[in-house]
């Protein structure tokens, strides 16, 4: 095994309290020690720095003048606890000479005697501002990191034309609403919306008129479905409505009318009336006998039969 050295005892005390006093003068804390009086008795270099004072300016002195009769009287709690031999432990703002403002964490440590006195207390002062700075910048990025995060997760799932969902958030909760919908033994309906005569408008007055016919259907789809469908953009002209609780194909059939209704009327845009119309698919099944892409099919087979008999139709799929 091998040995470990040790050093030698000092010649004499003087010795030991200069090495003492050379380590804690090159510690980064700031090390005090205030006696009963509450007068300074011993303090480290990095005390002097704090207050930018000389030491034969604070040791001799009161507590109050040496930091200063607004911080004493905060500090002054935590005095009488250390000075009744209960250890104080805080953290504390205050503006320094030449520092400005510093934050720092304190401790006051009660010195007792064998016999049980307090004769003073320890001063340990750790400066905490760059650190507070370091953790405030952190809780910066991280809430910047968090609208970043949420920002992504908007473009992933939202159409950012019309704030609809995107096909991506219509297949989660598609799957979602199946799942539930099997535990509870309800039916769901998908209402699957195609315009009608939208790339006439497109050639015919661009694709600023067709965005703006795209917002218009997006709205009035908001409008006329319930809170608790989900409405979204699947491409290009093309809608989904889906029916998560209390689907009926009666009720299908009421709010796929109310729809048609609803996109008979005119769409102003630049001094323009533009008009489209709607060939809507609807299916209301038991999801006990169908998986998301049947639905999905069935949907859009009965679209495209009402496209085929001339549009303007809601045709039911079952």
């Amino acid at each position: 095994m091998k040995k470990v050295r040790r050093q030698p005892p000092s010649a004499n005390a003087a010795d030991d309290e200069n090495i003492i006093a050379f380590i804690a003068d090159h510690l980064p804390v700031c090390i005090g020690y205030v006696d009963a009086s509450r007068r300074y008795r011993y303090v480290n270099a990095r005390y002097q720095e704090l207050f930018d004072r000389p030491l034969n300016t604070i040791l001799g002195r009161t507590v109050a003048e040496v930091v200063g009769l607004h911080n004493y009287r905060a500090v002054e709690p935590y005095i009488s606890n250390a000075l009744k031999g209960e250890p104080s432990e805080f953290d504390f703002s205050a503006r320094y000479p030449r520092l400005g403002v510093r934050h720092a964490h304190f401790k006051y440590l009660p010195h007792k005697l064998e016999d049980g006195v307090v004769a003073g207390y320890f001063v340990l002062v750790i400066d905490t501002t760059e650190l507070r700075e370091m953790r405030q910048t952190l809780e910066r990025q991280n809430v910047k990191l968090l609208r970043t995060q949420r920002e992504l997760e908007r473009l992933a799932h939202y159409d950012p034309l019309t704030g609809l969902g995107n096909r991506r958030l219509f297949q989660r909760q598609l799957d979602h609403a199946l799942s539930l919908s099997r535990r509870q033994g309800h039916s769901i309906g998908l209402l699957l919306i195609d315009l009608d005569g939208f790339k006439s408008v497109n050639d015919s007055a661009g694709h600023e008129a067709g965005d703006a016919v795209l917002k218009e259907v997006a709205e009035t789809l908001m409008d006329v479905c319930r809170s608790a469908d989900t409405i979204a953009r699947l491409g290009g002209d093309e809608f989904v409505v889906l029916m998560e609780t209390g689907a009926t194909v009666e009720g299908a059939e009421i709010l796929a009318g109310r729809i048609e209704d609803s996109l008979l009327r005119p769409i102003r845009h630049d001094r323009s009336s533009l008009r489209v119309g709607v060939s809507i698919g609807v299916t209301v099944t038991d999801p006990s006998a169908a998986e998301a892409d049947d639905i999905l099919r069935t949907a859009d087979a009965a679209m495209y039969r009402a496209k085929a008999a001339g549009g303007g139709r809601r045709v039911s799929g079952a």
